[in-house]
């Protein structure tokens, strides 16, 4: 491969070096000719005879041994062989997928299911369970394809569980303000989501039209606390913006943080702020310790034809600081001419070394991946950013290869190999609960707050994730009063904030 500076970029990204990968996710296989392997912080090719469709996702076991492919010709094994009963027929896919992603089943080595989300038809979400030591070692599919939810966009998303042991599956549903987000457990999937109504409202689809509510990406935090997706703003088609949410990885729940369209500071002969307009979000991705996230477009408009990307600072939750903290980094103008290498394919994505590859929309002529060595960059009045000369990105040459996928859709984080890297604390932690006496409760109740501090608000959530009362607790002391206040029999998650900040939370069943 081929390693240098690339001469159109102005400054760029993030990543730690030089300490241990996390396995499962370390061999990349989306284009022909072309298998992206890790190794501590080294990049590497090895040559692959196989082409995968245009999505597509894959996963290493904890040893970093490529294990299975999974994409619209359906389930493969490490020979990029079928597996047994794993075909598309078989498996009933007769649909072109949107999305695919592969967990191992929690408490159970050598099973592993495999999710997958249609572009077309009803638009189905479904799984399948395979076991790696079916048909003599070759793998087989050990289950039919069950098909959990439907009207479904590209967004799929896993993330682990805060208890160490299972995973969350979050969906945003086409046409709607919706989530579902699943629980995969050593029992399999459990049968209803939750459902978290927040954001914006999806435009809705019409098969084959596709925009960015429905096609474009959805990222997950490696630390599984923070969620980010492409939509549109409106209806007009030049203005995909990034919506950024809150994820709680013990309840499953998602919350609204904050709304970025593409205005930016950008650099020529000096800071200027200014709107970038971009019809087509294709790479979302977070640095590794979640205070950053990067945004990569395409588009054919003028003055920013070609490939860009930019930086925002999250540290400050306020939407205005996000937003006025936005940086370009970096872009190129290539892009316009020939056939466009699978644009609506992920641009970026977090590799298991903890560095951030770009993936270059361009012609087959001339394909490139570029990730970027780490440096500060600051966001307040005014960022600083390295100049073209001072910039350490380097770019990887892959002319070799033709028909360029976007990158495939791991889960970050597994439970079984955590980046070594991270140098942040596990996602096990002591469970924010709070006490509630007595429970259930028939009127009202004592919510024990155990030397937190006083909440000022009170969330009472329903089992399907809607909110439905907000009000403010009565002191009795350390303590605070609840007040069932008429609401229906059935369990219910009370969130306890202060100044916006969740203090804990408690399930009561009203009875």
């Amino acid at each position: 491969m081929t390693l240098g500076r690339a001469p159109w970029v102005m400054g760029l990204l993030l990543g730690p070096l030089g300490l241990s990968a996390q396995l499962r996710n370390a061999n990349w296989v989306f284009a022909r000719d072309t298998w992206l392997t890790f190794s501590g912080d080294t990049l590497g090719f090895q040559y692959s005879s196989y082409q995968p469709s245009l999505r597509n996702a894959c996963i290493s076991d904890p040893s970093g041994n490529f294990i299975l492919l999974a994409d619209d010709r359906g389930i493969h094994n490490s020979f990029f062989d079928l597996l047994a009963e794993g075909d598309s027929v078989s498996l009933g896919w007769i649909e072109a997928s949107s999305n695919y992603v592969i967990l191992p089943k929690p408490d159970n080595a050598q099973r592993y299911i495999v999710f997958r989300n249609e572009a077309a038809g009803e638009r189905r979400g479904g799984y399948v369970e395979v076991d790696l030591l079916g048909n003599g070692g070759f793998g087989s599919v050990v289950s039919s394809t069950t098909w959990y939810t439907t009207n479904t966009t590209s967004k799929l998303v896993a993330s682990p569980h805060a208890n160490g042991t299972d995973y969350w599956i979050v969906q945003h549903l086409d046409g709607t303000d919706s989530f579902e987000t699943w629980l995969l457990t050593s029992d399999g999937l459990q049968s209803a989501p939750i459902v978290s109504h927040t954001g914006s409202v999806f435009a809705t689809t019409t098969f084959p039209t596709v925009h960015p509510d429905f096609i474009g990406p959805m990222k997950m935090s490696l630390l599984g606390d923070k969620l980010a997706l492409a939509k549109l703003q409106g209806s007009t088609p030049d203005t995909s913006i990034t919506e950024v949410f809150d994820f709680d990885a013990w309840t499953g729940e998602v919350r609204f943080a904050g709304r970025l369209n593409s205005t930016c500071w950008y650099y020529s002969s000096g800071p200027v702020y200014e709107f970038n307009p971009v019809r087509w979000t294709k790479g979302l991705e977070f640095s590794p310790d979640g205070l950053h996230l990067y945004v990569a477009a395409w588009d054919t408009l003028e003055l920013h034809t070609g490939n860009i990307c930019w930086q925002y600072n999250l540290t400050d939750t306020a939407t205005t600081a996000m937003q006025e903290s936005g940086t370009f980094v970096c872009g190129n103008g290539n892009g316009i001419n020939g056939l466009l290498n699978d644009p609506n394919g992920s641009q970026l994505l977090l590799a298991s070394n903890g560095q951030i590859l770009g993936r270059q929309v361009s012609t087959d002529a001339n394909e490139q991946l570029f990730f970027p060595i780490v440096w500060p960059l600051t966001n307040v009045p005014v960022p600083v950013v390295p100049s073209a000369s001072s910039n350490n990105l380097v770019y990887v040459d892959i002319t070799t290869s033709t028909g360029v996928r976007g990158f495939p859709n791991p889960c970050k984080r597994y439970h079984d190999s955590e980046p070594s890297w991270l140098g942040t604390p596990s996602l096990m932690r002591d469970v924010p609960a709070l006490m509630v006496r007595p429970n259930p409760l028939t009127d009202n109740a004592v919510l024990d707050l155990s030397g937190r501090r006083i909440p000022l608000v009170l969330q009472w959530i329903d089992a399907l994730g809607r909110t439905v009362r907000t009000s403010s607790p009565k002191m009795n002391g350390p303590s605070a009063v609840v007040e069932r206040d008429g609401l229906p029999n059935g369990i219910y998650t009370i969130v306890a904030l202060n100044a916006g900040e969740q203090i804990g939370r408690a399930r009561v069943v009203c009875q």
